[in-house]
């Protein structure tokens, strides 16, 4: 009966979920004891990697030969910087070309999100001398902390969570180890949750075994890793949770046919010439989205031939991530979205 009181209350706070905006993806801050150029550039080597880190998502893309090379000379993919003198040093925010930085992503091979990117709710449950507990944000504080420091080094949203009296009702440790999906996500929209991340981490000796489980709209992705280093095994967590997200959303591995890749796009609530300037700047933003056209403007409705590698699903995912657009239906021809205010 609590357990029921419980999932109502939860239910209550549920909340549309809806992309979170990541700032500063291409800008690295540190600090330095002095404004000369040496000093900033000593560091430039590693704001560069940093940046790709949070644009492409995968700590692999640093040992790309493309990368390790652009890394001798990281000055060229400078557009600014500037400095804040403090009581005893310098904070130095370095930032780097947008367009210079995604080519030289893409010549890795690599595609990468927009700043658009998915809020994930990861319920993780750890294992050790048969005692199983969750990690959240008041729990486990240590092994929270990497997993936060990491999830913002791959430039992902991720919330853990609170664990409060209310929540450890509804969901237990087991839900957690046994992948317990429908109270799970259901406890996810609290959190206004894009996607939910479950996991598994054991320690059978010196060794971390970990599993992990990701539920996109329509799919179920596992995968598992283990070693003796934990904090390796959350950043490989997090590079292919990565991975995950590029193939859901932006479909890089799923490339069709061209004349699969064009779909219209009729968008009805254009009312002016700025509203049709702001479409057309938010599709052109997105990752997914190579090109689009004007095919027709009329006083009610805009159509677009949008361009995308993964065609018309590619499309409706990357415009899923937030609120620009809500789809009113969708043909076999066309998909049809109403401009939000």
């Amino acid at each position: 009966m609590i357990r029921n009181i419980c999932l109502v209350l939860l239910l209550a706070m549920l909340q549309p979920a809806n992309a979170v905006v990541v700032k500063d993806l291409y800008t690295f801050k540190t600090r330095v004891d002095n404004n000369y150029p040496q000093a900033r550039n000593d560091m430039l080597p590693r704001g560069l990697g940093e940046v790709l880190l949070k644009v492409a998502g995968n700590r692999a893309i640093l040992q790309h030969r493309a990368v390790l090379e652009a890394q001798q000379h990281p000055e060229k993919y400078v557009k600014d910087f500037a400095y804040k003198e403090t009581d005893t040093n310098y904070k130095l925010a370095v930032n780097f070309n947008q367009q210079m930085v995604d080519r030289l992503i893409a010549e890795t091979g690599r595609g990468n999100l927009s700043k658009n990117r998915p809020l994930i709710m990861a319920w993780v449950a750890i294992r050790t001398d048969n005692f199983v507990d969750l990690v959240g944000d008041q729990a486990h504080a240590e092994l929270a902390d990497i997993i936060d420091t990491t999830a913002q080094q791959h430039g992902i949203p991720m919330v853990l969570p609170l664990l409060d009296l209310t929540e450890r009702l509804f969901i237990g440790p087991m839900d957690v180890v046994t992948f317990n999906e429908v109270p799970l996500q259901q406890a996810a929209g609290r959190y206004n949750a894009d996607l939910v991340l479950v996991g598994n981490i054991k320690q059978v000796d010196d060794e971390w075994i970990c599993a992990w489980r990701l539920y996109t709209n329509d799919q179920i992705v596992d995968w598992s890793s283990s070693g003796e280093d934990l904090e390796l095994e959350i950043d490989g967590m997090l590079g292919e949770l990565s991975d995950q997200l590029l193939t859901h959303y932006a479909n890089i591995n799923r490339p069709r046919a061209s004349n699969d890749n064009t779909v219209f796009v009729r968008i009805s609530g254009v009312l002016d010439v700025s509203e049709y300037a702001r479409i057309m700047d938010y599709l052109m933003g997105l990752t997914a989205i190579k090109n689009v056209e004007v095919s027709n403007i009329n006083e009610q409705d805009a159509v677009f031939a949008v361009t995308a590698d993964g065609g018309r699903r590619a499309i409706r995912s990357a415009i899923s991530l937030d609120r620009v657009l809500a789809e009113v239906s969708s043909a076999e021809d066309h998909l049809e979205y109403r401009l939000n205010s």
